[in-house]
């Protein structure tokens, strides 16, 4: 069985979408006087291989761009530099908190106490950028999860209490979501995300 005419222009159209190879069989069809007519018909094994070279073609092109955006999103996960912004902020905090404090209790310093205020303000800003963005990578999200426990380690925790309509127990409200426990809510929803994205850059 034939399939339905097609035209010289037709195939010329088409063959610009399609792989090098593709292009060079379409576009002998095309140039051929013979078949350039209008009045011949191609079978349809041919055009279903034509069809499903292109398709291929645009399969391939769309596994490119999405690989591309995968590492593109490795190499720019917005948490390693807010990871590494809290680690400064709470490294300046420990080297000064108890000089700042002798400082206020010995002397009621004021420039002091305006100082801790603001190490104190710096460091718990830092701390809550951390469950506000989303890692983008697995590697980020293995970086996130080491400095929770680093902070959770050493009979230390996380003291900061935020609220979080995602929890609903009744002692939410009055005692407030640990810092642990809107993490990891954030990595439950994150998960599928950077496994697909993790899917990609290896593919």
């Amino acid at each position: 069985m034939l399939a339905q005419p097609t035209s010289r222009r037709a195939v010329l159209a088409g063959a610009s979408a399609l792989p090098v190879a593709t292009v060079a069989i379409a576009s002998a069809i095309a140039s051929s006087p013979a078949l350039a007519s209008g009045g011949v018909t191609f079978a349809p094994e041919l055009i279903a291989h034509v069809d499903s070279l292109e398709q291929r073609w645009r399969d391939l092109s769309l596994r490119d761009s999405q690989r591309s955006q995968a590492i593109d999103q490795a190499e720019n996960d917005p948490i390693f530099a807010v990871i590494e912004a809290y680690r400064q902020a709470k490294a300046e905090l420990d080297a000064n908190c108890s000089a700042l404090s002798s400082a206020i209790e010995d002397r009621g310093d004021k420039g002091a106490r305006a100082e801790l205020d603001r190490l104190l303000d710096r460091a718990e800003e830092a701390r809550d950028a951390l469950l506000d963005t989303l890692p983008s990578t697995v590697d980020g999200a293995a970086a996130l999860m080491r400095l929770a426990a680093e902070g959770a380690s050493g009979g230390n925790e996380w003291a900061t209490r935020y609220d979080d309509d995602r929890f609903d127990h009744p002692n939410d409200a009055k005692r407030g979501i640990p810092f642990e426990a809107v993490l990891f809510r954030n990595m439950e929803e994150a998960l599928p995300f950077l496994v697909n994205t993790a899917h990609e850059r290896s593919a």
